[in-house]
């Protein structure tokens, strides 16, 4: 909580009158950390197009996505791992279900291949992004360049839209 504050600019009482406990700033931190990744997913899927358009974007934009939330990631994924405060990790599922749920929604409409559910194809998507983030700064050569995320996006494409 020193290096928290220190970071806001305050001091640890000042946190501790906002929040009863650690669980508690760490809470509102994932609710922070969600509620931008959904912003920045809603301004990267475009409105009003169909599937492959939306998954083309996202696709492209992955790279910059898990540059400009690597910090947000972290914090879901930290909270996932958080072992001994269930109410922590109900925070981390329930933030990562709107990440998917969002994911899903933002796939709804026209040019989904008949018999894929929107919101199925969400969480794969999310799951998918997740291993991204994870695997991203590692030295993989085969996972490296646009004729991986080409070639990835096209397995996307052949099995989610018509």
């Amino acid at each position: 909580t020193r290096d928290l504050a220190r970071a806001a600019g305050v001091s640890e009482p000042i946190l501790y009158r906002h929040f009863a406990d650690k669980p508690g700033l760490f809470g509102a931190v994932i609710e922070s950390a969600t509620d931008r990744i959904l912003e920045t997913l809603a301004e990267t899927l475009p409105a009003g197009r169909g599937a492959s358009a939306r998954l083309k974007a996202l696709s492209e934009g992955l790279p910059g996505l898990l540059e400009q939330l690597k910090l947000e990631l972290r914090v879901l994924s930290a909270g996932a791992q958080v072992e001994g405060e269930p109410s922590l990790t109900r925070l981390a599922g329930a933030a990562w279900r709107r990440v998917g749920l969002a994911l899903g929604a933002g796939l709804r409409g026209t040019g989904l291949r008949r018999g894929v559910d929107a919101t199925t194809a969400g969480f794969l998507l999310l799951q998918v992004g997740v291993g991204a983030a994870i695997v991203r700064p590692l030295p993989i050569p085969e996972m490296e360049g646009p004729v991986y995320r080409r070639k990835s996006l096209a397995i996307l494409l052949r099995g989610l839209t018509n």
